[in-house]
């Protein structure tokens, strides 16, 4: 396995100068475990020792501190406190980016990350661990987790969105996308498109992602099944495991299974998890409708497509190429991971085997090397 090295990056300590400084302080310190004289508002939340899944549950603690609903994303548009003391002063709601830069350093293009059902960034963090800090990573979320705006209604419309947001930081190809599970869908949609439109595809990669006409065939049977799915991913994203009857939830009435969730996740230590839920699950069917809906046309042109298979989710109705197969110029690289369907995102391994697939080359001509215009 690979040996993870942070650089800590040396930033002078600057003490909580606010009342809002000093509350996040507060948070920050019993999320990471820290003592609160050791984190100044400067600090770099990942760089002090955050991860994904505490991201989610310092997300819920402050929302239900200052009484917000900040996204999830917020972690990486405003990774230190002094950042989010200004965000949560503005009155004004963020409005809802698609596109969530999740690592900016190094020179070489980036690579385009797309979350599963329910369409969390903070997922695919530990990709981005694993691809290093000189290679650029961008997420790209699923609107609608705000609570506000209502999600997208086909994988077509989310290809265009995203397309449009990649975009504004990546005009021109060749362009390297990721998705993992439902997201593999919607980058290969994003693939299709862009090469019709003459851009080029460096490499597409699928993580455990399963083509329409296989996923079709498994769906879960009813709303129930499904919640306890979505509650599921929920629970995973904070770390633990709920017990959970699909027969519990069949009994009660509809907002009263929400409330229910909301409740189990609280009980498990993440406060104001029941809005916040509610959103993730609103999106969460969404993009199972979109998966359920989506026909896909095959592509135009050969590109690069692996597809990494989580061997210990694997179930014999599955063929081997996950259906993928017939939609492609070109083969497909498979290669199979010591995962589950969501362990598969922290085996940084993965991308040690994929090494040709991603850093593309530093860009030589200085007129062409990469610079995000969403550096400050």
């Amino acid at each position: 396995g690979s040996v993870d090295v942070t650089v800590a990056v040396a930033r002078d300590y600057v003490a909580p100068r606010n009342d809002t400084e000093r509350r996040l302080v507060a948070i920050w310190a019993e999320v990471l475990n820290r003592s609160p004289e050791t984190i100044g508002v400067n600090d770099n939340f990942f760089e002090l020792g955050g991860h994904s899944l505490s991201a989610v549950r310092l997300t819920a603690k402050i929302n239900m501190g200052f009484g917000r609903l900040l996204p999830l994303a917020v972690m990486f548009t405003a990774p230190n406190i002094a950042a989010l003391a200004t965000l949560i002063a503005s009155e004004e709601a963020e409005p809802f980016k698609i596109l969530v830069p999740i690592q900016t350093n190094g020179t070489v293009r980036p690579v385009f990350g797309v979350p599963g059902a329910g369409g969390n960034v903070v997922s695919l963090q530990p990709l981005s661990r694993a691809l290093g800090r000189r290679q650029p990573f961008y997420g790209l979320q699923a609107v609608g987790l705000d609570g506000q705006t209502r999600p997208l209604d086909s994988v077509e419309q989310t290809a265009r969105a995203n397309i449009a947001a990649l975009k504004a930081v990546q005009p021109l190809g060749p362009y390297s996308l990721i998705g993992h599970s439902y997201g593999g869908v919607v980058a290969y949609e994003m693939a299709r498109v862009l090469l019709e439109q003459g851009d080029d595809i460096a490499s597409l990669t699928l993580l455990d992602t399963r083509a329409p006409s296989v996923m079709q065939g498994q769906l879960a049977r009813d709303e129930a099944d499904e919640l306890v799915e979505a509650c599921t991913v929920a629970a995973g994203l904070n770390g633990i495991v709920l017990d959970l009857e699909a027969d519990q939830l069949r009994q009660l009435p509809d907002d009263a299974k929400i409330q229910y969730i909301g409740g189990l996740l609280h009980a498990r230590g993440i406060e104001g998890a029941g809005e916040q839920f509610a959103a993730f699950y609103k999106v969460y069917r969404a993009n199972l409708l979109c998966y359920r809906d989506y026909v896909p046309r095959p592509l135009s042109r050969a590109i690069d497509v692996s597809l990494y298979r989580a061997t210990q989710t694997r179930d014999g109705a599955t063929p081997r190429d996950y259906g993928w197969s017939q939609l492609l110029r070109d083969q497909l690289r498979i290669h199979d991971v010591e995962a589950n369907h969501h362990s598969i995102l922290e085996k940084a391994d993965l991308l040690e085997m994929a090494g040709a697939s991603f850093a593309p080359p530093e860009l030589d001509d200085a007129a062409h090397e990469f610079v995000s215009p969403l550096e400050p």
